[in-house]
């Protein structure tokens, strides 16, 4: 089993109880599948086996610890049955073949598990093929803090939620006015480094770089990365800066979601030279 869609009803239904009442698990039965498979580019549309539409890192760590235990699980009762057949005297040489078993078994079922920000990833990187999605467009929160020139952004925002909560606050992203869902916005000193149009994700553009019409004053947009949350492959939840897991945090920015999936960043903004 390496789809999604072949996972047992029971366990399915205990993973949705693991969730949050604002999360949503999407089946290809589903109402709404259609929907959420849908990508900026046609051809990085793929079926996906099962959507989990995440409202909190901790819904991203079970769904993590879903993929790490449920073959576990499945070869924990397949020994107790084992043991019923043959009774509770093991040879070595059957205890090997056991754990040759566990490996072969936990490596067959492996289930590909991708993360959605904002769809936009032309190659299909936040798609699968009978695998699982994490999609997190319910992550979208944005906090403004002017004064300290920081932007806190959900990891599955666009960057059209950025720029409309910065430019209440006196900010702006360089998303140009013609994209822009506030056209009419006040002219700005301070501006972050964002995609080129705004309905790119902020999570996706930021951890493959992001580069901007403001880059050749302030950088990439992972130039101005300052702090991230992220979960990584044991479902453990870190908030990661310079100081905290500096290892990760470097290697996060440009690496895209091989280290884990960011479910929220801190980005500084610069002022503008005009």
């Amino acid at each position: 089993m390496n789809n999604a869609n072949d996972i047992p009803t029971a366990a399915l239904e205990a993973f949705k109880e693991s969730l949050s009442p604002q999360a949503k698990v999407i089946t290809r039965a589903d109402p709404g599948y259609q929907e959420s498979i849908v990508r900026w580019a046609d051809n990085a549309i793929k079926p996906a086996g099962l959507v989990v539409q995440v409202a909190s890192a901790q819904d991203v760590s079970e769904t993590v610890r879903f993929l790490t235990w449920f073959p576990v699980q499945i070869f924990i009762s397949y020994l107790s049955i084992e043991r019923e057949n043959v009774g509770d005297v093991y040879s070595s040489s059957h205890t090997i073949l056991n754990f040759t078993f566990q490996i072969k078994f936990a490596v067959a079922r492996h289930i590909p598990l991708v993360v959605k920000c904002g769809g936009h990833s032309t190659n299909g990187h936040s798609s699968t093929n009978g695998g699982i999605v994490i999609d997190l467009h319910q992550l979208r929160d944005v906090a403004v803090d002017a004064e300290r020139k920081l932007i806190v952004s959900g990891g599955g925002a666009l960057w059209r939620d950025v720029d409309v909560a910065a430019a209440e606050k006196g900010l702006a992203t360089d998303a140009p006015a013609e994209h822009s869902s506030n056209p009419n916005r006040n002219p700005c000193s301070l501006a972050l480094v964002g995609g080129t149009v705004n309905h790119t994700g902020v999570g996706g553009l930021t951890l493959g770089g992001g580069y901007g019409f403001l880059s050749g004053q302030h950088g990439l947009t992972i130039d101005n990365l300052v702090e991230a949350e992220i979960v990584l492959a044991d479902g453990s939840i870190h908030t990661i800066d310079e100081n905290r897991m500096p290892d990760l945090f470097w290697a996060i920015r440009g690496a895209g979601n091989k280290f884990g999936c960011v479910t929220k960043v801190r980005l500084l903004a610069g002022r503008v030279v005009v």
